[in-house]
């Protein structure tokens, strides 16, 4: 009885503690289309990436780099630019070809062809500026003004991440870094 007793009490004990338990789901894989829009929307985020490398880049040198290093800083962000526009032209046409079932999934998408609208503004001017700027005349704009230019520019490709992962939110379409296989969901 005594064991019967100590049973029921270590079982009582333990009970919100099995509640509090996770369960681990596998995912859903992707169907064809999501899976494409996946594919280009990360592409695209991987060139914006280089844009804030080099931005990073520029920020640093501003103060001890020579005016023809600072040019050089200067050209790289406007090719990083340029390369962000030629990957936002197969992302846009991906998700205007998207054929959703859903009016919250459309509601989305339009949202997202809005913020790959906006982003399309920010990088043809970031290219003009940038290509302006590392002229042998206007140089020093980078190094006066520089810091100021790419906290901007950063600031405006946040809020197009910040577009993309509410599209893949709603789309359900989960990212994981390069080397990360099947981590749980909870």
């Amino acid at each position: 009885m005594r064991l019967l007793l100590s049973g029921l009490a270590l079982a009582l004990a333990l009970a919100p503690a099995a509640g509090a338990q996770t369960v681990i789901q596998r995912r859903q894989p992707l169907d064809a289309a999501r899976a494409n829009v996946r594919d280009v929307l990360v592409s695209l985020g991987d060139s914006l990436s280089t844009i804030e490398a080099a931005g990073g880049r520029l920020q640093r040198d501003l103060r001890q780099s020579s005016t023809a290093w600072l040019r050089a800083r200067g050209r790289d962000l406007a090719q990083s630019c340029a390369r962000s526009t030629a990957a936002l032209g197969p992302a846009r046409d991906t998700v205007a070809a998207g054929q959703w079932d859903s009016e919250k999934r459309r509601k989305q998408q339009a949202e997202m062809m809005a913020a790959l609208g906006r982003l399309e503004a920010h990088l043809a001017r970031c290219e003009a500026d940038f290509t302006a700027r590392s002229t042998q005349e206007r140089a020093e704009e980078l190094r006066g003004n520089g810091n100021a230019i790419v906290a901007e520019l950063v600031t405006k490709l946040r809020t197009y991440q910040e577009a993309a992962q509410a599209f893949f939110a709603t789309f359900e379409i989960e990212v994981t870094p390069v080397g990360i296989r099947n981590a749980p969901r909870r």
